[in-house]
């Protein structure tokens, strides 16, 4: 699949899903992204390291938005700044789901996409100016040298036992 298509239909589940505040939406985008997470072809040992912050950023999203979030219907819990209600949890559900089902997509799209093909998508396809083609190709590959550079700096410290 083009890389062009992938990250236009990222985008587009991005805009929809922020434009939305209600739990079923985001819950109906991530149930019909999960076949096509799967059909990525990410291992699982990739897919879980991978998107981990993702998943700790949703559920420290929702966790804040429950306890701070705004206040409607019944009060569970009150205590002097943090108010516990059917809206805020309902607002918590909604904020989890959502982050998941725009952040997932995102994480295993610039996993799974080929430096080279995007450049030459944004090239051919979206007509890009060619600096800006350019400039996004060596910033993909400069990402990728980044990471290897850092595993082996980790590795040289474990070695001298710092």
């Amino acid at each position: 699949m083009n890389p062009v298509a992938k990250l236009a239909a990222a985008l587009l589940i991005a805009v929809v899903l922020v434009l939305s505040i209600d739990p079923v939406s985001a819950g109906v985008a991530l149930v019909l992204e999960i076949p096509l997470l799967l059909a990525a072809g990410l291992p699982w040992r990739t897919f879980w390291l991978r998107t981990l912050p993702v998943w700790l950023g949703a559920f420290t999203g929702a966790v804040t938005v429950a306890l701070y979030g705004v206040t409607s219907g019944e009060v569970y819990v009150e205590w002097m700044l943090v108010r516990i209600s059917e809206g805020s949890l309902l607002l918590a559900v909604a904020t989890f789901l959502r982050v998941l089902a725009i952040g997932l997509p995102a994480v295993v799209l610039f996993v799974t996409v080929d430096p080279t093909d995007l450049a030459d998508g944004l090239a051919q396809v979206v007509r890009l100016p060619a600096r800006f083609v350019l400039g996004a190709l060596a910033g993909m590959r400069l990402l990728g040298l980044l990471a290897s550079d850092w595993r082996a700096l980790e590795r040289a410290r474990r070695a001298r036992g710092v």
